[in-house]
């Protein structure tokens, strides 16, 4: 998708040169038996050889937010800080976006279903931000969720 590109391209330089951190495209990754998948952007880390993983985005249409959401957290390890969605939307408003993204949120169980779903911004939603335990570890991850229309 070009908005990966983008994102990409935007974020790279600043995040290495004020953090030491590299971002690639198209990084093959995840826990699938039987195939592994490539997520959009991988964020981390190298220094002396080792990496360190920091984050991955995933960015999706809103339509199949229940994939995009399980296609995250199988890339997701008991090492990343956190995780980025990016919903895309073009059949509803933003509030109904967030309403929808909410919505399915509330509805997952299991090992990945969020401990903590909050919205942020103050008039109207700008990003919903969950939380939820790693099942390796029982330490807390979060992940944060954007929509475009």
């Amino acid at each position: 998708m070009q908005i990966t590109a983008d994102l990409h391209d935007s974020v790279e330089g600043i995040l290495n040169s004020k953090y030491g951190l590299s971002v690639a495209r198209e990084f093959t990754m995840g826990r699938a038996i039987k195939k592994l998948g490539e997520t959009d952007l991988y964020i981390y880390k190298e220094s002396d050889g080792i990496i360190t993983d920091y984050a991955i985005l995933e960015n999706k249409y809103i339509e199949n937010f229940a994939e995009q959401y399980n296609q995250l957290m199988g890339y997701l390890n008991p090492y990343f800080k956190f995780g980025i969605t990016l919903s895309l939307n073009r059949k509803i408003s933003l509030s109904q976006g967030f309403d929808e993204i909410e919505k399915e949120l509330k509805t997952i169980d299991g090992d990945f279903a969020p401990i903590n779903i909050r919205r942020i911004g103050e008039s109207e939603t700008l990003m919903i931000v969950s939380e939820h335990i790693v099942p390796e570890t029982g330490s807390i991850i979060t992940e944060t969720r954007w929509e475009f229309s």
